[in-house]
């Protein structure tokens, strides 16, 4: 799983997206996106190394870091910036002769999230941490299974593991679906 896909679903679990700010009760930013071949021109306060949501869009929605590209801007009404997205590790490279427009939201994640989220990550991508059995203890050597094995005998969920430390990042309901 690409980190992007994991801090999307870690993010759906725990309903918050990190685009709200209390404080002033108004959303962050948000802004029109125009996907052209292999950028995104923004319009606003974004900067490399922001996470962003992108709604609306034909095939692009979900969760991005942006990474500057220094590409011409062909935007006469208000100055933009291109940017190329990334799934946190590579870069996204758009369709070519594809042209679309989307909602793209700032995302500012508290800090120790995206952190917390390459755990999650680690700990998906390792099978070890899933045992295969549904009752009982697995046991080889001196590795155990049990931590990942609830009171009722059945394999905890990854977001069971990890509920204590995803608690204060949780809130009720979110205003963003992604």
């Amino acid at each position: 799983m690409k980190l992007n896909e994991t801090i999307l679903e870690v993010m759906r679990n725990i309903c918050n997206y990190f685009h709200f700010d209390k404080s002033k009760n108004k959303e962050y930013c948000r802004v029109q996106g125009f996907f052209k071949e292999e950028t995104v021109a923004l319009e606003g306060d974004f900067a490399e190394g922001d996470w962003i949501a992108v709604t609306g869009s034909r095939g692009f929605d979900g969760i991005y870091i942006l990474k500057e590209n220094n590409l011409p801007v062909e935007n006469e009404v208000m100055p933009s910036i291109n940017f190329t997205l990334s799934d946190g590790t590579n870069d996204i490279i758009l369709q070519k002769n594809m042209t679309s427009e989307a909602t793209v939201n700032l995302l500012l994640p508290r800090a120790g999230f995206i952190s917390l989220c390459l755990e999650i990550k680690e700990y998906m991508d390792n099978p070890d941490n899933f045992p295969n059995s549904k009752i009982g203890e697995n046991v080889i050597g001196f590795y155990s299974w049990s931590k990942a094995i609830g009171e009722n005998g059945r394999p905890l969920t990854v977001f069971q593991v990890f509920s204590e430390r995803l608690k204060p990042f949780r809130q009720m309901f979110s205003t963003l679906e992604v």
